[in-house]
């Protein structure tokens, strides 16, 4: 069972540390497409996070895309990888095919073009955008260096924002990737055009969290990611785990002044990416330096299986 975690006291209020939690363990898969969440009245007591709070956050989920709810029912996650992706195949292609036979076309036409069109495709490498935020462009950054280092394929970094101009210009085969918090979104700015979606579940930071529950109080945690959507979950998902007791700082690689304090002050530094940026600070700061620090490298953000369903998705049997 999920746990979640409720600091009254906390400085960050009670909704976004019960928003950020679910949304993460969504996202996360801790939460499948189907689950039910609990009830409002479950939650409350586990909680002690008044219903009507509850009631806001999970409208929150259901504006962000995240969850369906269902008259009667309950409150049911989302499905973001489109499920039914043969159904929604043959539906494309039958449209297809309507539109060139009232065009005037002949199956035989359409089969020969379809076919020559098919075989060039495929000679072509596998084309990825990763879709974000124009103010968040590090987990795109993240998110495309991944793909790119599990799957060998070109990915280009776009913003959502961006999508319809550039769908419009280009003319080649793309296949469209997100993380969960963003798929409606992009959903919404491809609406009108034939290009799959794919939603890619994040990893659960299963060991890191571990980790940070058993810092004892008064450590100096420092987390770092080229990401500020990152930072701002990971650090209300902290604080909502452990309240005040440690001191959180968060920064990104390109911060120079604030790096440099985490690396010279922290006891624990968690490292998103951009490691070697991170190394080098950590070294520059060492002589100053008057306790002992333990660098926790995070394990991917994309979840394995997330990549693994990316792999067969772009038709990538050899992938590695």
């Amino acid at each position: 069972m999920v746990k979640f975690y409720i600091q009254p006291n906390s400085s960050v209020p009670v909704a976004t540390q019960l928003f950020n939690q679910i949304s993460f363990a969504i996202t996360s898969g801790q939460y499948p497409p189907g689950k039910q969440l609990p009830s409002t009245r479950q939650l409350a007591l586990w909680t002690g996070v008044h219903r009507n709070t509850i009631s806001k956050v999970y409208q929150q989920l259901k504006e962000a895309g995240l969850v369906d709810a269902q008259p009667g029912a309950g409150v049911f996650v989302k499905q973001q990888g489109e499920d039914n992706r043969a159904g929604e195949l043959r539906s494309l292609v039958r449209r297809t095919i309507d539109r060139l036979v009232q065009a005037g076309y002949s199956l035989e036409q359409i089969q020969q073009e379809m076919r020559a069109e098919l075989n060039w495709r495929l000679q072509c490498a596998a084309t990825v955008w990763v879709a974000c935020h124009a103010h968040d462009p590090g987990v795109g950054k993240i998110m495309a260096t991944e793909i790119r280092q599990a799957l060998s394929v070109p990915v280009q970094v776009v913003t959502i924002q961006s999508l319809p101009h550039l769908l419009e210009e280009t003319n080649n085969a793309t296949t469209i990737v997100t993380n969960p918090y963003l798929y409606s979104a992009t959903k919404a700015a491809v609406e009108g055009f034939d290009i799959p979606v794919i939603a890619l579940p994040i990893n659960r930071y299963e060991k890191e969290i571990a980790k940070l529950q058993k810092l004892p109080p008064g450590t100096y945690v420092g987390i770092v990611s080229a990401s500020s959507g990152i930072l701002r979950v990971a650090e209300t998902i902290v604080r909502s785990i452990r309240g005040e007791d440690l001191t959180i700082v968060v920064c990104m690689p390109e911060q120079e002044e604030e790096l440099y304090n985490i690396a010279r002050f922290a006891h624990v530094i968690f490292v998103g990416d951009s490691p070697d940026l991170v190394q080098h600070t950590i070294e520059k700061a060492k002589p100053h330096r008057h306790r002992p620090l333990e660098v926790i490298y995070c394990d991917r953000y994309i979840a394995l299986e997330s990549l693994q369903q990316l792999q067969r998705e772009l038709g990538l049997v050899n992938a590695t």
